[in-house]
């Protein structure tokens, strides 16, 4: 085979293999855009109830409430004295949602999964309250 041929074969797959690369990357943003859309969706009536929530509280010491830039999740970021708790909220891909905290220490971390939105902002509820408790039960400096 000439030198001439290679480079003309070795040129084609490349340009074969780019178009391939190409398409299927405009598939997976294809589904991705589609999972994320389903995900703002499923997370209205949680971020909801959690901005409501989070305007009720107003300002705390040491806890913010985030939700993700389209609202396809929410992490809320408990900081005590002794304590730096994460929670992370959003929908899996089998319609329910995951409840995730991470803290207390290098070997604490907590999950559930439910698909209703009351067992979920119980969840909430209970984490803000107990930081909120460990606020007000501090000693004075």
């Amino acid at each position: 085979m000439s030198d001439n041929k290679i480079r003309n074969y070795f040129r084609q797959a490349l340009e074969e293999a780019i178009k391939a690369a190409e398409a299927e990357g405009m598939a997976k943003k294809a589904e991705n855009d589609i999972r994320l859309a389903a995900n703002i969706e499923k997370m209205k009536p949680l971020v909801k109830l959690i901005n409501a929530l989070n305007d009720e509280l107003g300002e705390v010491e040491g806890l913010a409430i985030f939700p993700y830039k389209y609202s396809e999740a929410v992490m809320i970021v408990s900081k005590t004295r002794h304590n730096h708790i994460n929670c992370y909220i959003r929908p899996r891909h089998d319609s329910v949602y995951s409840y995730y905290e991470s803290g207390l220490g290098p070997d604490y971390e907590f999950m559930i999964l439910s698909d209703s939105v009351d067992e979920i902002m119980a969840r909430v509820i209970d984490r803000i309250g107990k930081h909120i408790f460990a606020l007000q039960a501090r000693p004075e400096d």
